[in-house]
């Protein structure tokens, strides 16, 4: 459980977070995360690698919101494919990393993370069929009174007005709008 601490880890113009596996996110260095998570099961099994790939800082991002946050999105996609990091994890603030790309306005990050939420159902010749998990995205289906974060909602609410003109934000928004005026 080693953390860095002090103002010069804290958010601000370079933010690399407080753990070393949050670094070497940070910085791209899949090599060193091999060498972290190896190191660690090694000397503790299944648990401490466990440990320190889900190691928050204390803003609750992980090694995966910080390769966001710094645009490692290769490191990401490593985390999460490679090394089991889940997506779904939430920091302090209730944000997942594709909540935070979307909150920072990060288009870069929001839109590759996005594509990862892409589930291929078939395929025949040059034609493919795509399912999307709309977890994180709206709220479509969601009971008010369990109305989680969304991107939707996030993007408004920080001013990314631009990202909602994401083609599957602007489909989703649609089928929605639909739905509510057939009510009426």
């Amino acid at each position: 459980d080693v953390h860095a601490v002090g103002g010069f880890f804290a958010p601000g113009r370079v933010y690399f977070g407080e753990t070393p596996l949050a670094f070497a996110a940070s910085t791209g260095a899949t090599e060193l995360i091999d060498i972290l998570l190896r190191h660690a099961f090694e000397r503790g099994g299944k648990k401490l690698r466990a440990d320190v790939l889900n190691d928050a800082d204390a803003l609750g991002n992980t090694a995966a919101h910080m390769a966001v946050v710094n645009n490692r999105l290769d490191c990401y996609d490593y985390l999460v494919d490679a090394c089991g990091l889940s997506e779904s994890v939430e920091n302090n603030a209730g944000l997942t990393p594709f909540l935070l790309a979307a909150r920072d306005g990060n288009a870069h990050a929001f839109n590759r993370v996005l594509r990862r939420k892409f589930g291929e159902v078939w395929r025949f010749g040059p034609v493919t069929s795509y399912n999307l998990n709309l977890t994180g995205i709206d709220t479509v289906g969601a009971k008010p009174a369990d109305k989680p974060e969304n991107a939707v909602d996030v993007l408004v609410r920080s001013h990314h007005i631009s990202l909602l003109s994401h083609p599957v934000l602007v489909a989703v928004l649609d089928l929605k709008i639909g739905r509510a005026s057939c009510r009426e």
